[in-house]
């Protein structure tokens, strides 16, 4: 997850799936995409992933927050969901 200062929110999947909804919509991000939202008012966008969206490990000095979020699929299989919030120049 990465938030820049004029308020504009990225998704990288980099596995499994991502559903990201607001009010004005919602979209599912697959694997080697990733999701935008830019606004409250604009429905979430999914675009393929591109070379700058994931971050270096040369980035890791800029991480604010790392959050891990345990969960079961709907398989059962017990999953791990990592939000890394990251400071945007």
């Amino acid at each position: 997850v990465q938030l820049s200062q004029s308020g504009v929110s990225r998704f990288v999947c980099t596995e499994g799936a991502i559903e990201i909804k607001n009010k004005a919509g919602k979209v599912l991000a697959r694997r080697g995409q990733t999701a935008t939202v830019e606004s409250r008012s604009r429905a979430p966008q999914v675009r393929l992933t591109r070379e700058g969206d994931i971050p270096s490990d040369d980035d890791s000095n800029g991480i604010l927050q790392e959050l891990d979020f345990g969960f079961t699929n709907g398989a059962g299989q017990e999953k791990v969901l990592r939000i890394q919030l990251k400071k945007q120049d």
